[in-house]
């Protein structure tokens, strides 16, 4: 039904219908062509297409966001690859804390870091962690992104409270 909303066959609300599909975190490929089209769905609204950029990288499919940076707004490439780490993140059924993914988009696009690094801002919410991901976020620690560190510290702080 969520699938349907967002893909516009039925009437509804698109926005909430992939905030639920990425807190349900079922990464079928017919969930993530959905939220692709959505993402390049220029008719669409900007929210929308962020919406639809967050539940991909909530998926764990960054590299996509990455794989289409050429043809997206900023807004949406931001949104969408700072998801995973802010705190919309820990609704739902989320996956672990997990750098690499982000990192791997931005060596391949490191023109992509003022907009992810915007997103990821301090005081913009960040996710809250449990002890089976304070191993990443120890290394993010190590990351060659300066706003990686930044978050990692901040979540291994609140963390420690």
């Amino acid at each position: 039904a969520l699938l349907d909303v967002v893909a516009k066959r039925q009437p509804g609300e698109p926005v909430a219908a992939f905030m639920l599909l990425a807190a349900i975190n079922h990464d079928s490929p017919e969930v993530l062509a959905v939220c692709r089209q959505a993402v390049v769905d220029e008719s669409v609204d900007l929210n929308t297409r962020a919406w639809a950029a967050s539940a991909t990288a909530h998926l764990g499919r960054s590299d996509l966001i990455g794989d289409l940076a050429s043809v997206l707004p900023a807004a949406v490439i931001g949104r969408g690859l700072a998801h995973p780490y802010r705190s919309f993140r820990d609704m739902g059924n989320h996956r672990p804390l997990d750098y690499r993914s982000l990192e791997a988009v931005l060596a391949a696009h490191p023109e992509l870091e003022p907009v992810v690094a915007t997103e990821l801002q301090p005081g913009r919410g960040f996710c809250r962690i449990d002890n089976s991901e304070l191993e990443a976020a120890q290394a993010g620690l190590d990351s060659p992104w300066e706003f990686i560190r930044a978050h990692a510290r901040s979540v291994l702080e609140d963390y420690e409270e």
